[in-house]
């Protein structure tokens, strides 16, 4: 860059320095591959004029008018940018790991355990991964003091970054059609009720809640369900995530919740407040089932049925409570519904992925609203093939008391193991919209409209737009199992 700085462009590293007698820049795009053997590899040396650097030699015959592809970066591209996937894995390599904390979890999701990487943490359940957090006081010197404070724009995962671009360019969208506000600008209109089923390491939640700058006038109100009270207290206790625990009789006010990550006083006054997010320990069937029904009127689901009589054995104080939440509930709607919650066996639990789940997520959409899922990826002809088309049908079909949406599917170059699946409202307020997902250049100038009104750190931290395929099609043999409703199930991205 300008500054005479190393900086990344697409696959590879271009290298510019302004010298009298030099002057020159490097290079041109090579995507990464990870779905095949790439056809060049790495090879370090250190450069007369440029230092350290490395070349691309092909490890097989490319022709002409071939485009190389390079495995990915995650060898040393830790050291331009340090808090992702890439710094990670290199303090995978590098930094002595140890275990912070670890218990049984308390959904029959797997074990709980937190391990910490330098300044990474990485939450598991089992042996699956399930998200990342970074320490923002790290130094290299760990001349730091013993507190984890955790920060909001390291995403980690790669799978995470393309889901809060997703999530972003949606935001993006509706702030250039007029947003979700209604006609008056009150401080309840400008928000974006968004719900994360899911917690994991709280990565996705606490950037969104801190994606806006707070005169923007306009920003995520962020609800995370989880069912998991283990993954929640690592959440908070081990990687520093700021939420504010809401419980069925807590009032969904309109207020800013913020909070300190470090509770130091004496460094209160040089650390950047952070907007905390709502966290509701729940069943996410349960609690998206709940709105939903409260929405469209008398639920016959099976779990309320069975929880009738239980009602009728309640004392009359608790039933006037239990009255009082559903109406608080009802007509509750969100303007993005984010489903990423695997177990420990790389799984969405089977409840998430019925057809029943899907739909009420779908009834939670405000007009204009998206459904944003991470997804696994494969070829056409595999198992996770079919899994995925499965899931988008059962996703995108036709809803009653919902709005009509259309299926795209979001890849980033480099990560194509990974998919993120959004369906976006078709229509808003009765009229057609072209939304945030019509194609790449559909994709940048959503995400222009929100960068502007975003820190620089939080736009760092999302996926380039140029380097984003966005497809509506999706080819297969169509999967039969419907048993129970319920939709095959989605791999988990194995690492």
């Amino acid at each position: 860059d300008d500054d005479g700085r190393a900086v990344p462009a697409g696959g590879v590293f271009f290298f510019e320095r302004v010298d009298p007698h030099f002057s020159a820049t490097l290079g041109g795009f090579v995507r990464a591959e990870i779905r095949s053997a790439p056809s060049t590899r790495r090879a370090p040396f250190a450069h007369p004029a440029l230092g350290v650097a490395f070349a691309l030699v092909a490890v097989e015959a490319v022709s002409a008018k071939a485009s190389p592809s390079q495995p990915p970066d995650y060898a040393c591209g830790w050291a331009l940018c340090p808090r992702s996937e890439a710094g990670y894995y290199h303090h995978l390599r590098v930094s002595p790991p140890a275990t912070v904390f670890e218990t049984p979890g308390t959904a029959d999701l797997g074990r709980v355990r937190v391990t910490r990487h330098g300044p990474w943490r990485a939450l598991w359940l089992d042996g699956v991964e399930q998200g990342l957090a970074y320490d923002a006081s790290f130094r290299e010197d760990f001349s730091q003091k013993n507190v984890f404070r955790h920060d909001p724009n390291a995403l980690g995962f790669e799978y995470v970054r393309a889901m809060a671009t997703a999530a972003v360019a949606s935001a993006g969208a509706a702030i250039s059609e007029g947003g979700f506000f209604g006609d008056d600008d009150s401080k309840k209109k400008r928000r974006l009720r968004t719900l994360c089923v899911g917690l994991g390491a709280g990565s996705l939640p606490a950037f969104l809640a801190n994606a806006f700058v707070r005169s923007a006038g306009v920003r995520f109100h962020v609800e995370a369900v989880e069912i998991d009270r283990a993954v929640a207290a690592a959440a908070r206790d081990c990687l520093g995530v700021a939420y504010t625990k809401r419980d069925d009789d807590d009032d969904d006010d309109d207020s800013d919740s913020d909070a300190d990550t470090d509770a130091d006083a004496d460094d209160a006054s040089r650390k950047p407040r952070v907007r905390s997010f709502a966290l509701r320990l729940d069943d996410a069937a349960r609690y998206v089932g709940r709105l939903a029904a409260s929405d469209a009127g008398p639920n016959t689901d099976e779990t309320e049925t069975a929880g009738s009589g239980e009602d009728r054995d309640r004392d009359p104080s608790e039933k006037k409570e239990k009255e009082k939440e559903k109406e608080k509930e009802k007509g509750k709607k969100f303007a993005l519904v984010l489903l990423d919650a695997y177990d420990g066996k790389g799984e969405i639990p089977a409840h998430l992925r019925r057809r029943a789940f899907l739909r009420d997520a779908r009834r939670l959409l405000a007009p204009g609203g998206a459904v944003v899922a991470n997804c696994f990826y494969g070829p056409p002809g595999s198992r996770a093939h079919f899994d995925l088309l499965a899931f988008c049908e059962a996703l995108g079909g036709e809803v009653e008391d919902a709005c009509a949406v259309r299926v795209r599917l979001v890849k980033v170059e480099g990560q194509e193991s990974n998919v993120v699946v959004v369906a976006e409202a078709t229509e808003r307020k009765g009229t057609r919209r072209a939304g945030a997902f019509g194609g790449r250049a559909a994709v940048r100038d959503a995400l222009a409209a929100a960068a502007a009104r975003m820190p620089a750190e939080a736009r760092a931290a999302l996926c380039d737009g140029d380097r984003l395929e966005v497809s509506g099609e999706l080819t297969g043999v169509r999967d039969t199992r419907e048993a129970d409703g319920e939709a095959p199930a989605v791999a988990a991205p194995r690492r």
